[in-house]
């Protein structure tokens, strides 16, 4: 079985604490994210309150990461392997 990953989580740390602004910071980011990778057109992004997903729909994930590694207000980010829930399946 090759696993691939099939999303990237991004945590944004200190983004949250801003109280009133923090939407306008978070929006922003988001932004900054979706223009740095609007060279790759399978992806795409979505934010919630506590972090970001990037959805990889087969992209290669080393030239995104290395992407997101030029964005500034990013704290971490980690990439996702998306499981079927049958543990036969992960046998």
């Amino acid at each position: 079985m090759t696993l691939t990953y099939s999303e990237i989580m991004v945590r944004y740390g200190e983004l949250s604490t801003k109280g009133k602004n923090r939407m306008r910071f978070i929006n922003k980011l988001r932004n900054n994210i979706k223009d740095v990778l609007s060279i790759y057109p399978e992806v795409k992004v979505t934010f919630d309150r506590d972090r970001g997903h990037i959805y990889l729909n087969g992209t290669d994930y080393e030239p995104v990461a290395e992407s997101l590694k030029q964005i500034f207000g990013i704290q971490a980010f980690s990439p996702v392997y998306k499981f079927e829930k049958d543990v036969e399946v992960l046998k």
